[in-house]
């Protein structure tokens, strides 16, 4: 009869691979569900150079998720002698999200509005261009975060146009 010890090498190699397959295999990234988002309140960009932090909270149009359209959209507005407003909206199905995705085209709307006075100045992407972008990091199908860039145009006025760099965002968005 042959001693047990001296089937333990036999035994050692293929439990050993085994073990190795089974401690890979969970390690692997859920891309569908990441485990983390933001806070759920920010909304800001640098806009003609100047950082501004813009409320998502709007009371007047809160951030929404449509999931039969698959269409996100937030507003924000700060109110100061130049009102400012930005609009963000993409469709992108969040609820079956492989992420980080960046949308383009007619996936994205952007558009900002300045106010001074009684002056009223409008700019929005460029309808099917790609001249906007947003990039969707993260979601827990509640809370989406991400960023942006925008070259917009004035609709009034063509040749006027505005960069929007460094946009960022994590919002909690009614369903």
């Amino acid at each position: 009869m042959m001693n047990v010890l001296t089937r333990l090498p036999l035994l050692s190699a293929p439990l050993g691979a085994l073990s190795l397959m089974l401690a890979l295999s969970s390690c692997a990234v859920d891309t569908t569900s990441p485990t983390t988002v933001g806070s759920g309140n920010l909304f800001d960009a640098t806009i003609r150079g100047s950082r501004i932090s813009f409320d998502p909270e709007s009371l007047a149009l809160p951030p929404s998720y449509d999931a039969s359209a698959h269409r996100g959209t937030f507003t924000g507005t700060v109110v100061g002698d130049t009102t400012r407003t930005l609009v963000v909206a993409f469709t992108y199905d969040i609820d079956n999200a492989s992420l980080p995705k960046t949308l383009t085209g007619s996936d994205v709307s952007i558009t900002y509005a300045e106010k001074v006075g009684t002056t009223n100045l409008t700019y929005d992407c460029a309808v099917g261009g790609t001249d906007c972008a947003i990039t969707l990091t993260a979601t827990d199908k509640h809370t989406v975060d991400g960023t942006f860039t925008a070259k917009l145009t004035s609709a009034v006025a063509p040749t006027r146009s505005l960069s929007i760099t460094n946009g960022s965002f994590s919002v909690k968005l009614n369903r």
